[in-house]
């Protein structure tokens, strides 16, 4: 488990309805452009606020078989997939429903190298309220994703 230093803070304190992974790049060694998250969780706390039945989307996805559902629904072995023609900037959207405070997310790689390099590595995390205006939370950079390696970043 690694918890990733800040780059940037500057959401702290509030709560907001939307939370995005707003993916900058992926491994610059990956094969090919796809990027995939195996599963994330939101956290306030340590307590995680997701479940399976969130509400997410993405900028694209690969098919229904890598829809974005597939990156919450404890499953590891299934995951969302970025079409094979998107270009980066991506995104992956979590809807709270209501605003809530959440300060921490964990995002799994890929079981396989090939799959660990389309994990996203320069990624902001941002919050809105009306899913339009977006606020920087955090700005990472997570090199070098380890095959199934969990990493928490916080803000």
């Amino acid at each position: 488990m690694i918890r990733s230093k800040l780059l940037t803070l500057t959401g702290g304190g509030v709560s907001y309805r939307y939370i995005r992974i707003y993916i900058l790049s992926t491994d610059p060694l990956a094969s090919d452009p796809l990027c995939s998250i195996y599963e994330t969780k939101l956290y306030n706390n340590s307590v995680d606020v997701t479940s399976p039945t969130t509400v997410v989307s993405a900028s694209s996805e690969f098919s229904s078989t890598f829809s974005p559902e597939k990156a919450i629904d404890e499953n590891v072995t299934t995951f969302w997939a970025c079409a094979s023609a998107a270009t980066f900037p991506m995104w992956f959207k979590f809807d709270l429903l209501t605003a809530s405070s959440v300060d921490e997310i964990s995002i799994l790689s890929g079981g396989t190298t090939t799959t660990a390099r389309r994990t996203p590595v320069e990624f902001e995390i941002q919050g809105s309220n009306n899913d339009v205006d977006w606020d920087v939370l955090g700005t990472f950079n997570s090199p070098s994703w380890g095959t199934s390696e969990t990493r928490y970043f916080s803000w």
